[in-house]
């Protein structure tokens, strides 16, 4: 599969977002491109003809049901248009991410339980599990996060290093900072014939270095920064697993524009089951990231 291009596959600025996207029209033939590349597929029966009905559905010529473009996706039912979400994912995909609290102020959402229900739904989009473990030198170690509300949450980081600057990053609530738990995530997160640098108390596997582990703690420091500046230490615990999925989502594709990050995206909400908002309250646990 190709890289999207900027200026073709994805806007480079901010004014050319604008231009993109200055219409719902536009934002759904947008959506359509990038759920459906090689164009429409039938959820019903796979078939590939189709006609668009009075009402904006694409009714199937083979089997005759009617979907609607972000029928199965976290925009189904929303009442709010597209060009609004769309705005909500370009916010998102900044440098910094956005609170709940700014996304309904800059988009005039009506109340803060909207904007917190839309950030969440594509927190979860983010979650979705990374196939690829990691590779190379790793460094992996468990800090406590105190960026969480009402408590603190011991969470596991692994990182690449060794190739001049880091590279992918997981991260994972753990149960407890005992070694048995970060063995676990090690296990789950390192492919085979990583090499390993991490703490004395940890798997003896792993090879020590002197220096520490300073692109953990790069990692490490950001990700407290992160919670603390973004979002002020309002981060409930329930919830965690999801913002931890934003920030290694965040860190992944941290050298690419934000354009490219806003499609990446719109591509994930895509393949995203819908959620309910009442759903999202309780929060579940998210992959290891």
């Amino acid at each position: 599969m190709r890289e999207p291009r900027g200026g073709l596959d994805y806007p480079r600025t901010r004014a050319e977002f604008e231009r993109w996207f200055g219409s719902e029209a536009a934002c759904g033939a947008f959506l359509l491109g990038v759920r459906w590349p090689d164009g429409f597929v039938c959820p019903g029966c796979g078939g590939a003809r189709k006609w668009l009905t009075a009402r904006g559905l694409y009714r199937c010529a083979d089997c005759g049901r009617q979907t609607a473009p972000t029928a199965g996706t976290i925009f189904a039912g929303s009442r709010k248009p597209l060009r609004v979400w769309f705005e909500a994912l370009w916010e998102l995909a900044g440098e910094q991410g956005v609170s709940a609290e700014t996304l309904r102020a800059d988009l005039d959402l009506g109340s803060y339980q909207t904007a917190w229900a839309w950030l969440h739904k594509l927190r979860r989009a983010m979650a979705e599990p990374e196939g690829e473990r990691l590779t190379g030198i790793v460094e992996l170690a468990s800090i406590p996060l105190w960026s969480v509300e009402r408590g603190v949450a011991t969470v596991a980081i692994a990182a690449e290093v060794g190739r001049g600057d880091i590279g992918r990053i997981r991260i994972s609530r753990l149960p407890s900072n005992g070694p048995v738990a970060v063995e676990r995530f090690a296990a789950q997160t390192l492919a085979p014939g990583s090499t390993l640098r991490t703490y004395p108390r940890y798997p003896e596997t792993a090879i020590i270095t002197d220096k520490g582990l300073p692109e953990f703690e790069r990692v490490a420091s950001g990700l407290d920064e992160w919670c603390s500046a973004t979002h002020q230490g309002a981060i409930r615990a329930r919830q965690l697993d999801f913002y931890l999925a934003e920030f290694a989502f965040r860190f992944n594709h941290r050298a690419e524009p934000q354009g490219l990050r806003f499609y990446r995206l719109l591509e994930a909400a895509l393949a995203a089951a819908p959620r309910s908002a009442r759903s999202l309250v309780g929060g579940t646990e998210a992959p290891g990231r």
